[in-house]
């Protein structure tokens, strides 16, 4: 660790460090700077991330919670494979998750939220017209979060940030390959339906959104693996 990362690190409380440690982890592990199958060695963890053992280790943990990585006996630590059990479990929980979440919300989404959603789509217009991808996939997340808050049920929101972490790994190698979907946008009319007060509507948006995750990203695995890239 540097002179600089340990007196910061002396400042800050080491919850705040594990918190930072495991979003810039995380971070790697969905850009794939650190792709499915590398090994975690601690050392080289601390030296990148400028986090001393401690910090560090919680940051694992967490993310061994979110399914990023695993866990092995004598503290081998590696990336989480891609694979399509891992995206068939994401997408069962999804949908047993998100569409009641988005029901929730057209009954429950005040005028603040509804502008907030307004600003998302917004950006991810431009963003989708410039054709940044990243920038794109990272509205798009904002916005399922936002959409999940707005239920106004804490432990469903909850669930479904973890869940929507596990499957942003997914959604960001699909873009990286393949780019953004030439599809009609379902976040408009999910919006739309949540300003409209119709729970049946914004449930079955939701719904729909989710299957064409599975077969966008579904295809990209499927061609992945044939090729032996995977």
């Amino acid at each position: 660790m540097t002179g600089a990362s340990s007196a910061l690190a002396g400042r800050r409380p080491r919850e705040t460090l594990a918190a930072e440690a495991a979003r810039r982890l995380r971070e790697l592990i969905v850009r794939l700077e650190l792709p499915p199958g590398t090994v975690l060695r601690e050392a080289e963890l601390r030296e990148r991330l400028g986090v001393g053992r401690t910090p560090l280790r919680e940051a694992v943990q967490r993310l061994a919670y979110e399914g990023l990585v695993r866990v092995y006996p004598r503290r081998l630590t590696v990336v989480a494979p891609l694979d399509p059990a891992e995206l068939a479990q994401v997408v069962e929980a999804r949908q047993a998750v998100e569409p009641a979440l988005a029901a929730l919300a057209a009954r429950r989404a005040g005028g603040d939220t509804l502008a907030r959603l307004d600003e998302l789509l917004a950006k991810m217009g431009l963003a989708r017209a410039a054709g940044d991808w990243e920038g794109y996939l990272r509205l798009d997340h904002e916005l399922h979060l936002a959409v999940a808050r707005a239920s106004g049920n804490r432990p469903l929101a909850e669930a479904a940030e973890r869940i929507l972490g596990l499957g942003l790994r997914f959604w960001y190698v699909s873009f990286r390959w393949v780019g953004l979907p030439d599809l009609p946008d379902h976040h408009e009319l999910l919006v739309g339906a949540l300003r409209a007060r119709d729970p049946g509507l914004a449930g079955r948006l939701m719904r729909e959104h989710i299957d064409l995750f599975e077969r966008r990203v579904a295809g990209w695995l499927t061609e992945k693996r044939e090729g032996g890239q995977l």
